[in-house]
């Protein structure tokens, strides 16, 4: 190879020649280029090396800007089927530089990209199906375990209500246990149930104007029980829902509150402390449930919101609880156009906010 041309870079994948003069006479040329066409000289004519080439053909189309390009066949040990595409180059006076490519290799590379996207397309829809099985196994199961399990709760609570006779403090104290079991199984049950539904698009909203300051009333009340037995206050301050009633499910919002308060409930001390707010908050009405409790890393903000995840795992059987309840937030706020988000440090407490999408109008900024 000519040292005149020692700065030119050629890839050894693609066979390439240089040419130039009339006929063309081959002027450079890489280890490819000799590999095909083997005993390879500077300064032969390129119709002897490609033979039947239309050198004045492929001239007239570089001439006048049009694609030069061809198909040969090069004889090896197979038959290569290769494709040359011309241009010109300022490597030497009139030069034109052929760039051979393997048609084989090309060939091969498509087939096998393509066998990729067909075996992705395939994991993609078996893993959608697993999916929808395992969404329609929870939605299943949920709803025929709810039935007999409604009626051990609710035989329960007889029995605990001495209905059917009086019973000592210790098999009192046994049934308080099956009672509380079975509560924290139909909660189990109930959330697998949303998120299925969720998952599945099956879960639809009663959208109405809704005063939040009602709805945290009702929630608040259904937990009194437990805030009495944790001894916890509760501090409500939701005049502010006046200034706005936004389009919510009333029933789904009131859960929503309920998974934030329960979780407060437990992560809190005895005597503490919550406090439930509505404040406006830019264009959105943020309702606010904050404690004083063991509070969560910020690395673990993004953890708190997947199902069956609660990220104290060395206290993770201190606090009952599947782990489901946030995640449930998570995706019913969603299903509202809003979001749920977490303000924590770990020792001092944790504020989890759901900001609800309101007329900007009706909110003071």
């Amino acid at each position: 190879m000519s040292s005149s041309y020692k700065d030119l870079s050629l890839e050894l994948k693609t066979a390439v020649i240089v040419v130039s003069g009339e006929p063309w006479q081959v002027k450079l040329f890489n280890q490819s280029a000799k590999l095909w066409f083997g005993d390879l000289q500077e300064g032969a004519l390129l119709s002897t090396v490609i033979s039947g080439i239309n050198e004045k053909g492929l001239l007239r189309r570089l001439n006048k800007g049009r694609a030069a390009e061809f198909d040969y066949t090069v004889e090896l040990d197979r038959e290569l089927p290769v494709e040359f595409v011309c241009s010109k180059t300022d490597l030497c006076e009139d030069g034109v530089i052929l760039e051979g490519r393997d048609l084989t290799r090309a060939h091969s590379s498509e087939m096998m990209l393509a066998s990729y996207s067909r075996m992705i397309e395939e994991k993609t829809k078996e893993l959608e199906a697993a999916i929808q099985a395992r969404d329609q196994f929870f939605s299943t199961m949920s709803h025929e375990l709810r039935t007999p399990l409604n009626s051990i709760i609710g035989f329960t609570e007889a029995l605990i209500d001495e209905i059917y006779g009086e019973f000592s403090d210790e098999q009192l104290s046994i049934l308080q246990k099956v009672y509380h079991s079975g509560q924290n199984l139909m909660s189990l049950l109930t959330n697998l149930l949303y998120l299925s539904r969720i998952r599945s698009g099956k879960l639809n909203l009663s959208l109405i104007e809704t005063d939040l300051a009602e709805v945290c009333e009702h929630a608040i009340s259904n937990l009194e029980e437990r805030f009495e037995a944790q001894q916890i206050n509760i501090v409500v301050d939701t005049e502010a829902a006046k200034e706005c009633r936004p389009k919510v499910d009333p029933q789904l919002c009131e859960q929503m509150i309920e998974h934030l308060l329960d979780n407060a409930i437990k992560f809190s001390a005895k005597g503490s402390t919550v406090h439930v707010s509505v404040q406006p908050h830019f264009n959105v009405i943020r309702l606010t449930v904050s404690d004083s409790g063991i509070g969560i890393a910020r690395e673990n903000f993004n953890r708190i919101f997947q199902p069956f995840t609660q990220v104290e795992a060395s206290l993770a059987r201190a606090y009952e609880g599947s782990g489901l309840g946030l995640s449930v937030v998570s995706e019913v706020i969603r299903l509202h156009g809003g979001r749920v988000s977490v303000e924590s440090t770990l020792g001092q407490g944790s504020k989890f906010h759901l900001d609800f999408v309101c007329d900007k109008q009706a909110v003071n900024i």
